[in-house]
This record gives structure tokens, C-alpha cells and sequence, in this order.
């Protein structure tokens, strides 16, 4: 593996195309593992450019039902987040209610629920109770992943 920060961006666009042109996820799956051990190499384990691979990540080993495998690592991406930027960051929502899909589609609906309501709860103490407010309305209004 090299150490250069650009082969890490590339094996991220890769997978983007092989995901975008044809559905190969085994391939886009290979590509961010590799992405996600060069990040880690060289920026560490807490940066949010991993964050983005590992949501990505996730995504695709949710598409191939590797569900185990997507839950751990929507979690560690949603824990570098919060680390890095406070759950209320913009990006936050869209791990954030994927793992919370996953974790419906897998039955665990009230923990879903509670982790919305944490997240909820982050923007309500930080962004006052009419953002929170709106915030669940969208929610709600949400169309659950196919």
C-alpha cells in the first residue's frame, strides 16, 4: 500500500463508480476496506474523512446483507462524528437514519427510535426546541429505505 493521502481519495472514487455504474459492491466493498485502512494508516482512526468511507461502507455491506458488518461500522462512523463535530452536524442525519433503517429492518425498532430521540435531543439542547421540533416533523415525513 502506498502512503500517499491520493491513492486513498482514489480507491473512494472507485468505489463510487463501480457502485454508480454497475452494482458491483463486492469490488466497491474491496476498495473501501483498502480506502479505510489507508486513511487509517495515515490520518488515524478518529478522522472524518474515514467517517465518510465507513458510512459509505456501510452502505454497501448493507446492500450485500452483511448487516453485522454495516451496524459496526455506521456506529464507528457516527462515533467519529461525534468526536470530531458534535451529533449536531449536518452530516450526522444520513448514517444516523441509515443505521436506524438497518436497525428496524433487523426488528430492533425501539432502539431506533431511541436513537433518533438521542440525536433529537443533541439538537434540542444545542439548537433550542423549534429546530428539534421541525427536525422530528422531517423525520416522520421520511420515506423508509426500500
Amino acid at each position: 500500500m502506498c502512503a500517499k493521502p491520493a491513492e486513498a481519495i482514489d480507491l473512494f472514487l472507485q468505489a463510487i463508480t463501480a457502485i454508480n455504474l454497475g452494482g458491483h459492491n463486492a469490488q466497491a466493498k474491496k476498495q473501501l476496506l483498502d480506502c479505510a485502512a489507508l486513511v487509517r494508516a495515515q490520518l488515524g482512526d478518529r478522522h472524518m474523512y474515514l467517517a465518510f468511507v465507513l458510512s459509505l461502507l456501510a452502505d454497501v455491506q448493507e446492500e450485500r446483507g452483511h448487516f453485522a458488518e454495516a451496524e459496526k461500522n455506521y456506529r464507528d462512523c457516527l462515533e467519529i462524528i461525534r468526536v470530531q463535530v458534535g451529533l449536531t452536524h449536518p452530516r450526522t442525519h444520513i448514517p444516523l437514519s441509515h443505521l436506524a433503517h438497518l436497525l428496524r429492518k433487523r426488528g430492533r425498532k425501539a432502539e431506533a427510535e431511541e436513537l433518533f430521540r438521542g440525536w433529537l435531543d443533541a439538537h434540542r439542547a444545542r439548537r433550542g426546541p423549534f429546530l428539534a421540533d421541525a427536525l422530528t416533523t422531517i423525520i416522520r415525513s421520511l420515506p423508509v429505505r426500500p
